[in-house]
């Protein structure tokens, strides 16, 4: 399916065509899923849906070459998960997909130093 979900039980209620589901999904998934799960069943079913965890969304939000993989009305692939769930996010928010730091620096020579700098940490060097 287009939801990235996982059934975790189904437990069948006994006497009766009815059974009751227990599952996880990605809250970006689960926008429009009552909908979608009502007419799929002609109204028949209906979901209950409560936050259980947290988990760590695979992939890095800032890679722009993970957006060339995304497609509309397509899941994303897993290393493309994290910049899908920050650009639908910004996107509902109306917000800009760009989030470069530049934008917040009127001096480049000021993020040029700061880039300088944080190449100096990486290397080990002081």
């Amino acid at each position: 399916g287009r939801r990235r979900g996982q059934v975790i039980e189904e437990v069948p209620k006994a006497g009766t065509p009815v059974a009751m589901i227990t599952g996880h999904m990605p809250v970006l998934d689960s926008f429009g899923f009552e909908t979608d799960l009502r007419a799929f069943s002609q109204g028949q079913a209906y979901c209950d849906q409560a936050f259980s965890h947290w988990a760590i969304v695979p992939g890095d939000p800032l890679d722009q070459s993970a957006s060339k993989s995304l497609r509309p009305l397509e899941p994303a692939p897993n290393q493309a998960l994290a910049r899908e769930c920050m650009v639908k996010t910004r996107r509902r928010k109306g917000m800009s997909e760009d989030i470069g730091i530049g934008k917040y620096f009127d001096d480049d020579s000021l993020l040029l130093e700061l880039v300088e700098q944080d190449l100096v940490m990486e290397n080990g060097f002081h």
